[in-house]
């Protein structure tokens, strides 16, 4: 998502807005493509990260603690 918001900022590199993987492409859609669209995307897939990773560490540290 990173990529795509940056990419779309550079005028020159592309002509328009374009998405550079399937993935992307399947959660921005196909209408209504904006620089602002692409942000909060971006930003929903940072959180979403950030949870991801939040909630991985979290399951990690009590199955150690069973184990113990």
């Amino acid at each position: 998502m990173a990529h795509n918001y940056t990419v779309s900022l550079i005028p020159g590199i592309q002509d328009g807005i374009s998405i550079s993987n399937t993935l992307a492409y399947y959660l921005i859609g196909e209408d209504g493509w904006s620089h602002a669209k692409f942000r909060t995307a971006f930003h929903y897939a940072v959180v979403s990260s950030i949870l991801c990773l939040t909630l991985y560490i979290a399951a990690t540290i009590q199955e150690s603690r069973k184990k113990v």
